[in-house]
């Protein structure tokens, strides 16, 4: 699940669906319960999003070299791990989320819209030919 879509909503729509597992991407700042931010917690630490109270998620990142630097991502998830395991699911989730942006803007798809649950576009006329 994409950083911009923590809600109690989302997680109830994705319950409904049938998803067991949760995996988000978490920027540093996020406000916990407790008062405390992302940044601060231990990895395969449990923790509760301010913004998704009740839902337990645990806690670690991954460090990756971006533009000759390196940048830390935190990782949340549904099911418990340690820091290595939580990491290693990520780094998968990761892979996926690099084609995503690759296929996005190698075939014009960062044009297109969704205006619904049931995805209709919002530029349609892009699959249309016109």
């Amino acid at each position: 699940m994409d950083s911009g879509f923590y809600s109690a909503d989302t997680f109830d729509l994705l319950r409904h669906w049938g998803f067991e597992h949760v995996s988000l991407g978490g920027k540093s700042n996020l406000r916990l319960r407790d008062g405390r931010r992302l940044k601060d917690v231990q990895r395969g630490e449990c923790v509760e999003l301010d913004t998704l109270p009740g839902v337990k998620l645990y806690a670690s990142w991954v460090t990756l070299p971006r533009a000759g630097q390196f940048k830390r991502f935190y990782v949340l998830d549904t099911l418990p791990g340690g820091g290595r395991t939580l990491t290693r699911r990520h780094k998968r989730r990761w892979l996926i989320e690099s084609f995503f942006k690759s296929a996005k803007y190698d075939f014009g798809l960062n044009e297109i819209r969704l205006r619904t649950e049931t995805g209709t576009p919002q530029y349609p006329t892009l699959f249309r030919g016109t």
